[in-house]
């Protein structure tokens, strides 16, 4: 009988499998921590875009016309005067604005409202929950 390891074996070892199973147990763990979050991130980089763009439209509609359209309360409604294109928004946010040109952005999972990003006719940004100053993605709104 020949026991030799390159001779007649066929296959892997139980400690072999075991090396594999832990060296790549360890990558995960080193790897899974960068990438919870990155969800609400997204989406607050999302409402970011689409509200500066709303508010870019409301100043132009402000410059034209010299006063703010009344308040709009859905993404049509804001497509239809403003000339926006409305794109569809994936993390579920809604999207309103008020007489004096303001632009409030609202994320909801279902009918429970996650947070809430205001961004004023003159640029300064405001939010509640995780959207509020001090809150968890406030570092990552445009001062």
């Amino acid at each position: 009988m020949n026991f030799t390891r390159f001779g007649s074996s066929k296959g892997f070892t139980l400690a072999e499998i075991l090396i594999v199973v832990v060296v790549i147990a360890v990558m995960a763990s080193l790897v899974i921590p960068r990438f919870t979050g990155q969800t609400d991130k997204a989406a607050a980089a999302e409402a970011i875009g689409i509200m500066g763009a709303i508010h870019r439209a409301l100043l132009q509609y402000h410059d034209e016309n010299g006063e703010y359209p009344t308040a709009l309360t859905n993404m049509s409604d804001i497509s239809d005067t403003l000339g926006i294109g409305s794109s569809t928004v994936k993390f579920g946010w809604e999207f309103s604005t008020s007489a004096d040109g303001t632009v409030t952005g609202t994320r909801k999972s279902g009918e429970t409202t996650i947070g809430t990003l205001t961004l004023s006719d003159a640029g300064k940004w405001n939010g509640t929950d995780k959207y509020a100053p001090g809150g968890e993605f406030w570092p990552h709104l445009p001062q």
